[in-house]
């Protein structure tokens, strides 16, 4: 599991006023029993399983002190999983983190640029266990949001361009995102620590 970006970054400064759109599809064998899905995010993120919203919070992951401390949701999907093909969405925007804030609205006040780390376990009923990581293997594109941040509010595409996109999404014009590893203490703080 890793801290997955986009590389949009010029001069140390993200670049970028559309919030970072992640998906990963993966397949669910037969015989799925439960599933939990485990996230947070530099920035502020919110999540969709098969096109099914994840959770009843907004602006998760939550203001916190990002240097020392980054708070982490998860959230049973077992109910949202189907046999199959299923497609997990992310949309993360700045946020505290990374966005404008304060009385001067500054940007980057904690980090450089919005950042995604999850992790969805998949338990079967022979006891095995399927792992789906934030990784390399994540592709990102234009999402629906235009722009989103706290001060502003979000702005979207109209519908008909979603639903092209939700169609077409393997004919999509899509880019692998960076891995990086973050230098962020938090990460043992919250006890949310992404394996190898």
């Amino acid at each position: 599991m890793a801290w997955i970006c986009d590389n949009r970054i010029k001069n140390g400064i993200f670049s970028a006023t559309r919030p970072l759109y992640v998906r990963r599809s993966f397949i669910v064998k037969r015989g799925a029993v439960g599933a939990l899905l485990t996230c947070t995010a530099m920035g502020i993120y919110s999540a969709q399983l098969n096109g099914q919203r994840i959770g009843n919070y907004f602006l998760t992951p939550g203001f916190t002190s990002y240097k020392k401390h980054l708070q982490c949701q998860s959230y049973d999907v077992t109910s949202l999983l189907k046999e199959g093909e299923n497609l997990l969405e992310f949309n993360v925007s700045g946020g505290w983190a990374v966005g404008q804030y304060g009385l001067r609205r500054r940007k980057g006040i904690y980090f450089d640029r919005p950042t995604l780390n999850f992790r969805l376990d998949i338990n079967y009923s022979g006891g095995n266990v399927q792992s789906i990581v934030s990784d390399g293997s994540c592709l990102a594109g234009k999402g629906k949001y235009i722009s989103a941040s706290i001060y502003n509010g979000e702005f979207t595409t109209p519908p008909p361009h979603c639903a092209i996109f939700a169609l077409r999404r393997k004919l999509c014009c899509l880019f692998v995102l960076k891995s990086v590893t973050l230098p962020c203490p938090s990460q043992s703080a919250s006890g949310f620590r992404p394996s190898a």
